[in-house]
């Protein structure tokens, strides 16, 4: 729901690959991935797109 528009892959086993995050970083990256059912490692550098 907060991600509505965002395109999601259902990777299965309650991982999703994310495409086309835009989010600050830190915690309120982790944060929404959280809240997006993601519940692997943060690689906050790779997804900041930096």
């Amino acid at each position: 729901k907060a991600l509505a528009g965002m395109e999601k892959q259902d990777l299965g086993a309650g991982y999703y690959e994310l495409a086309q995050v835009r989010a600050p970083p830190g915690m309120d990256l982790v944060m929404m991935l959280r809240a997006a059912g993601y519940l692997g490692p943060v690689g906050i550098g790779e997804l900041c797109g930096n």
